[in-house]
């Protein structure tokens, strides 16, 4: 029934910082969601060793879940180039999601070791940004799935904002981002930039 405390004393600030970093370095398993979340805290912890190599064992186990990852990812995106939850439904929001996560998991290909994860995350941007399009209604919103199970609080203006938002990040251009906001065309198609101004 005695009470028992730890205490713990770090050199400085760093060593307490890198014992969180490892707390934060988890191997992305599970659904679509749990993967990007888990995925998107080793971006994290990539990114902050990166400007002090204070852990090389660290790094090189963050830099394997990242991969595994990215793996795993490959795999729960369904054949629309979308992701949804366990029941497999088409969800805009989780896609959105998944599009930060691997737009910043790109950015990390500035280092050699990094090359064919920033290549694949850009394949799989190019996928999932033309999904989120298409998936794109007549009148420029997306369409909440879950609208469906409570339809008095519907949630499209927020998922249209979250949406829009991740989609106008990876733009490569000033033209591509205006072209993510026009109204669609009569065919009822999203506008997309032309080869040209994409090449900007």
């Amino acid at each position: 029934g005695s009470l028992t405390g730890e205490i713990k004393v770090y050199p400085n600030l760093a060593a307490h910082v890198l014992e969180s970093l490892e707390g934060l370095a988890k191997r992305p398993a599970g659904c679509a969601e749990q993967t990007t979340s888990t995925l998107y805290a080793n971006v994290l912890v990539a990114r902050l060793l990166a400007k002090d190599n204070v852990s090389p064992e660290l790094a090189a186990t963050v830099h394997q879940h990242i991969r595994d990852g990215m793996v795993t990812l490959g795999t729960l995106q369904n054949e629309s180039g979308t992701f949804g939850y366990a029941d497999g439904k088409k969800d805009p929001r989780l896609t959105a999601y998944v599009l930060q996560c691997l737009r910043d998991v790109s950015q990390l290909a500035d280092k050699q070791s990094w090359e064919s994860v920033g290549q694949q995350a850009e394949t799989m941007i190019e996928r999932v940004k033309d999904a989120l399009i298409e998936s794109q209604l007549p009148n420029g919103s997306w369409k909440d799935p879950w609208d469906d199970y409570w339809p008095a609080r519907p949630q499209s203006v927020e998922l249209t904002a979250a949406t829009a938002k991740a989609l106008q990040e990876q733009a490569r251009s000033l033209d591509e981002r205006v072209a993510y906001f026009r109204l669609r065309n009569g065919a009822g198609q999203a506008a997309r930039p032309t080869e040209r101004q994409a090449a900007q």
